[in-house]
């Protein structure tokens, strides 16, 4: 190439350097450090012909990767090239000033620094008027103008040189302050817009590229803003009048797009009313390319942001054009523009949220879910519209609950998450209005997610606790079944530590009183099976083999709760000797004893309860010769003869009650504690034992008379006769066993020597007017007993 005679021969070798130097770096180097560059630089300058220039770029193009000191010869040999060569080199030279541009940022600096946006802007303008070229910089265009003059070119060729010059200034424009400054300090800014509003293409893309990597510079740096887009500049005012130009007439979205991307780069550079840029954009937003629509939104969030100083007046001027319903609109969309159109809308309620537009838009049937999507996806978006919530309802509550709601769903810290949780179940326990507002937002999923993942015990403990705090009505519950909570809940209670087991226990509890439906599905889930199980855990371990041997898990955790409870029992009485000498210390452990027993024995009087509804359940749970039927029985006995308190007695009792229609005709071991009952001194045990015997006395036990005579039997009828002149008022359930033991057994002694017919006679009226149901039971009564009692006459 250095030596060659026959410039073909130079320009081959030119380009097997080209070729050889675009494989590795390894070549590359090696081309160097033989002397390569200086070869390249020579054949470049010397424009033997427009071939071998052509090669030369090319290769050195190739070559200059890393070493700043070969981009510096490179560059300053290239921008001599560009000032003065025929077109088509120029056009070569200047698609290679835009790809090293593009690829190293220090060549973009050194072409900066060898000034080369004077030739590629005299190319570019070549056809633009005469007295704007002259007015650019009259030194500058001189040769560049001579040299275009001189050349005869077609049309094509020239077009192909503008656009290649176009796309370097584009490139070297891009992030590039010195060149937006040498573009735009001098009239070349004014060259820019008249280009693009004549020319079309490629041309004009490039064009307006170059203006919106301007405008980009021009937004994150004030003095070049401020100094280059001056309202009053000509300049400004032309390209401001080409980009509306280009938003209201094109059709094609890649022109568009950049129109509107500079506009709001610029942002911060307009007035108050800006009515004449504020109308188009607003439009954009409803325009069928989404990728359009949503630029317009983005360029209108940085007229609304907090950052612009007229964001007030530019929020009200976007509401006044009409923008909130296709803002709702763009929400629907795809994600990209759902997250920049939910920006937008939070920016239009910060400063304006009193608008009845923005109103009617949060009260959309979709809203709140178009949030929580975007949310989900943009985590970081929480702070704005937990304040933009704020400002819709203009509501602190709201936006904490949403703010803590998104910290539940979206924090990287576990211990973000758990406080988020903890103060969720505070604001729930509150009131019910903040209960409804979190659920309304969308909490009740994130705190479910939180339980089921279980990060760490003190997460879903928290969770669990502001779940607690939610479900206290039926509707709130049924939303917690909805959301998949029961598969969730069971699910903890199976594998959780025991911590987390309570809280969830006594989640399950709650949702299965207020919610029928809930019950059935927890029933559906068989939640009962880890019920029982952890219920059981200390149970002996014979009984856990006892268990094993049964197939029905029905009877196998009846009776591994009866077992417990009667280990219980065992322990009870160990523990009271043992600790006899430490009184304080053993009245504390009998207090513990009964909080663990209690539950117990309420769980025993539900399904009493169902079973005596329930004819199937009843025969086959408390079959009489059944070891579980015969267990339970044993315990609520025991509780009844032993325990002193009231609220254990009464479970008991009234589950004896429940079971009245199984015994035979002479349970004495039944009977006996019951009838002791009456004369218990606390009044709810005596009625609630009252209560129970009316069940096995009424006529619709088949053994009633059997039973009626062993209350009788029991001395029953003297503490009976007690409770009924113990009240101000006869006690109902008091009144109705004396009539049905006056029914089943009237030529009873026992009823004449407590002379209940009297006594019945004497309180009738008054009885019937309390409770006229009893009225037929009364007369029937009185009839009977009447019938066998000397002495007696016939009630009127």
């Amino acid at each position: 190439m250095e030596m060659g005679q026959q410039i073909e021969d130079r320009v081959d070798a030119a380009n097997e350097l080209a070729s050889l130097a675009s494989e590795n770096d390894r070549n590359k180097k090696m081309i160097v450090k033989e002397g390569g560059v200086l070869a390249l630089l020579k054949l470049l300058k010397e424009g033997a012909s427009p071939e071998a220039q052509i090669a030369a770029a090319n290769a050195l193009v190739n070559i200059a990767t890393d070493d700043q000191e070969t981009v510096t010869l490179i560059v300053d040999a290239l921008v001599g090239v560009l000032r003065d060569s025929p077109v088509k080199v120029q056009i070569a030279v200047a698609d290679l000033v835009a790809r090293m541009a593009e690829l190293d940022p220090f060549a973009q600096v050194e072409f900066m620094r060898e000034n080369v946006t004077r030739p590629l802007l005299s190319l570019l303008s070549m056809d633009v008027i005469m007295e704007v070229a002259a007015a650019s910089d009259p030194a500058v265009g001189k040769t560049s103008l001579q040299s275009i003059l001189e050349m005869m070119e077609t049309p094509e060729v020239k077009l192909k040189l503008k656009v290649s010059c176009a796309g370097a200034l584009w490139k070297l424009s891009k992030g590039g302050l010195t060149t937006c400054r040498k573009i735009t300090e001098t009239k070349w800014l004014l060259c820019l817009a008249k280009i693009i509003e004549k020319e079309k293409e490629e041309l004009r893309y490039n064009c307006l590229m170059t203006i919106a990597e301007i405008t980009a510079v021009a937004e994150s740096n004030a003095d070049l803003r401020r100094a280059a887009f001056k309202t009053n500049s000509p300049a400004a005012k032309a390209v401001l009048g080409q980009l509306l130009r280009v938003i209201q007439e094109e059709n094609d979205p890649s022109l568009q797009i950049l129109a509107i991307r500079a506009i709001g780069c610029l942002a911060r550079t307009f007035r108050t009313r800006e009515a004449r840029i504020m109308g188009p954009l607003v439009a954009e937003l409803g325009n069928r390319d989404a990728e359009v629509a949503t630029e317009a939104a983005i360029a209108l969030g940085k007229f609304a942001c907090p950052e612009n100083f007229n964001c007030s007046e530019h929020s009200k001027a976007i509401i006044e054009f009409d923008g909130v319903p296709p803002l709702m609109r763009l929400l629907r969309s795809g994600d990209h523009a759902q997250r920049h159109g939910l920006v937008l809308l939070c920016y239009l309620a910060l400063n304006a949220g009193n608008s009845r537009a923005l109103e009617e838009a949060r009260a959309s049937n979709n809203f709140d879910g178009i949030v929580y999507s975007v949310i989900v996806q943009y985590p970081q978006l929480t702070g704005l519209i937990a304040k933009a919530l704020y400002g819709f309802r203009n509501d602190p509550i709201l936006a904490w609950v949403w703010s803590y709601i998104c910290t539940v769903q979206m924090a990287q810290q576990i211990k973000d998450r758990v406080d988020a949780a903890n103060e969720l179940a505070s604001l729930a326990g509150d009131n019910d209005r903040n209960k409804k507002m979190i659920v309304e937002e969308g909490g009740i999923l994130p705190l479910l997610k939180l339980l089921k993942e279980g990060a760490s015990p003190e997460a879903q403990i928290a969770a669990a606790n502001a779940l607690f705090n939610i479900a206290t009505d039926q509707e709130r519950v049924r939303l917690i079944v909805e959301d998949h909570g029961v598969s969730i809940l069971v699910g903890v209670l199976g594998d959780s530590p025991v911590k987390v087991q309570i809280a969830v226990a006594g989640l399950v509890a709650r949702m299965a009183e207020l919610d029928p439906f809930a019950q059935e599905e927890f029933m559906r889930e068989n939640v009962t099976r880890p019920l029982v199980s952890l219920l059981s855990m200390d149970v002996i371990m014979e009984v856990a083999a006892a268990a094993a041997t049964h197939p029905s898990g029905g009877k196998t955790s009846f009776h591994s709760l009866v077992e417990m409870n009667r280990l219980a029992q065992k322990n009870s009485r160990s523990n009271h000797y043992d600790g006899s000498s430490h009184g304080g210390s053993s009245h504390h452990r009998r207090e513990k004893e009964r909080e663990m027993e209690s539950p117990e024995v309420k769980l025993k009087l539900k399904i009493t309860a169902v079973a005596e509804s329930n004819a199937d359940l009843r025969r086959a749970a408390f079959k009489t010769n059944s070891p579980a039927a015969k267990a339970v029985l044993d315990q609520l006995l025991r509780v009844i003869l032993e325990e002193s308190d009231p609220s254990l007695q009464i479970p008991a009792i009234r589950a004896i009650g429940c079971l009245a229609r199984t015994f035979p005709a002479r349970e004495t071991r039944i009977m006996g504690p019951l009838v002791a009952e009456l004369g218990n001194r606390d009044a709810e045990v005596a009625t609630e034992a009252a209560i129970a015997l009316g069940k096995f006395a009424c006529p619709e036990n088949f053994n009633c008379s059997e039973h009626s005579k062993s209350i009788i039997e029991f001395d029953g009828v003297p503490p009976l006769m007690r409770l009924l002149r113990s009240g101000d008022q006869a006690p109902r359930h008091v009144i109705v066993l004396l009539c049905y033991l006056a029914l089943n057994a009237g030529n009873s002694k026992a009823l004449e020597q407590a002379r209940v017919l009297n006594t019945l006679e004497g309180i009738a009226r008054s009885v019937v007017v309390q409770y006229p149901e009893l009225k037929d039971l009364i007369a029937k009564a009185i009839h009977h007993l009447t019938l066998y009692q000397a002495g007696g006459h016939p009630h009127r």
